[in-house]
């Protein structure tokens, strides 16, 4: 039987500072990376990749990946690439958002590009569906 340190983790409360991973997590959400591929990345499990992710939620006051992603675009992305874990000044931000449009893009085309073979698959069912009905009232 092994020990293990007493862990009682504090609740993420909003408005708190990211850490440093939950940062990181939080921008390569923001850069359209699934759960998988940023445990690949990193050197961690999904698992812990998803605890990061629900405790920088918490702390940005967002609910889901779609809305980590604008809160990080908003609050912490640099022009060039480079974070900071201080929100960045509205005024200072106005030009930057073609850049951001480019990241919601990649974001939406992959998420896209997911659902795809499950809105194929729905047609083709609403097809068979309408045929068998069809069947019936010969």
């Amino acid at each position: 039987m092994s020990i293990q340190p007493n862990r009682s983790p504090s609740r993420a409360e909003h408005g708190a500072s990211l850490t440093a991973r939950e940062l990181e997590i939080v921008a390569l959400i923001a850069d359209g990376e699934r759960t998988a591929e940023i445990a690949r990345r990193l050197g961690l499990s999904e698992n812990t990749v998803k605890s990061h992710a629900t405790r920088a939620y918490r702390k940005l006051g967002v609910r889901n990946r779609v809305e980590a992603a604008l809160a990080y675009l908003v609050r912490y992305d640099r022009p060039g690439g480079a974070t900071d874990s201080e929100p960045a000044a509205t005024a200072e931000r106005s030009h930057e958002v073609p850049e951001h449009a480019h990241a919601w893009i990649r974001l939406i085309e992959r998420r896209l590009d997911e659902l795809r073979p499950a809105a194929d698959e729905a047609a083709y069912l609403r097809e068979a569906l309408a045929a068998l009905r069809a069947i019936g009232r010969e």
